[in-house]
Formats: C-alpha cells, sequence, structure tokens
C-alpha cells in the first residue's frame, strides 16, 4: 500500500523514497512533523537492511544513539538531552517516561541488562521482529501521544 500521500503533505513535507505500510488504524496518527512521523522516521534510520523490520541488533541502535560519551550505556541526562534538544523527539516528561519503562534495573542507566525487557515490549506478537506497526504502536504508549478517534457515525 503506498500511504506517501497520505503521510506527507503536499508541498509541505520532503517527499520520502521510503512507503511505510501502515495499519489504517494508525492513519490519522501519521502526520507531517508529527510524533508518529518521526518514529516512523526513527525506523526507517535504524532498519539498516530494510526489510521494514527490526531486528533486536537494530532496535538496540536506537538506544545507543543516545550514548554521548560512548560507554555502552545511557545515562538519564544523556536521554533527556538527546530526546529533547539532538533529536527533538519531544519533550522532557516524555524522556522521562520512556527513560523509566526502559530503565528496567532501576540503576539510573539503559545498558545492556535492560534491552531485553525493551526488546520484549516493542516485540508485540512476539516473532523476534518489530514491525512499523508495533513500533508506532508501543512508541506512542512511552511517548504519551494522545490518540483521538476518527467520528465516523452518519447521521
Amino acid at each position: 500500500m503506498n500511504l506517501e500521500g497520505l503521510i506527507f503533505a503536499p508541498k509541505k513535507c520532503p517527499k520520502k523514497k521510503r512507503h511505510y505500510n501502515v495499519h489504517y488504524s494508525l492513519l490519522p496518527l501519521v502526520w507531517c512533523n508529527s510524533e508518529p512521523l518521526k518514529a516512523a522516521q526513527l525506523f526507517d534510520k535504524v532498519d539498516i537492511d530494510k526489510n521494514d523490520l527490526l531486528d533486536r541488533k537494530e532496535l538496540d541502535s536506537i538506544f545507543l544513539l543516545f550514548d554521548v560519551d560512548g560507554d555502552k550505556q545511557v545515562s538519564k541526562a544523556e536521554f533527556q538531552n538527546d530526546w529533547v534538544n539532538k533529536f527533538s523527539l519531544g519533550n522532557i516528561k516524555e524522556a522521562d517516561a520512556l527513560f523509566a519503562r526502559a530503565d528496567q534495573t532501576h540503576d539510573g542507566v539503559i545498558a545492556a541488562n535492560d534491552i531485553d525487557a525493551i526488546f520484549t515490549f516493542f516485540d508485540v506478537n512476539g516473532n523476534s521482529n518489530v514491525d512499523l506497526n508495533e513500533f508506532l504502536t508501543q512508541w506512542g504508549q512511552v511517548t504519551l501521544i494522545p490518540v483521538n478517534p476518527i467520528d465516523t457515525h452518519v447521521g
């Protein structure tokens, strides 16, 4: 399904070469410069083999993007700063919510021992891969994206 015309508003957003197979129920969420679009772009960036699935290594790389000092772990300060300033993914409250979810050991850092729980959280169907629908759904839960249902009532 080619959703490019629905995802990117003409003349307002750059054309993308990639086409996302977003489930129809997610379409109202994916707008130009929206949080879901940013998440979809992040998904695309770390989907190294471009198979529209994230494996464990690819999903891990999302969190390593925040590892400023290269110590193979992400401190809360690194995460907050990069979330808000470097990547412009959201506000500090959203950064804190995702960090709290990711720091499964509650030791103040996201490290290798936290990644198992992170992957399990995103891999909703348990098939050892995360597709874009799973990623957007779970990302929305941790970034506090409000979902406004579409009124389909006729009459």
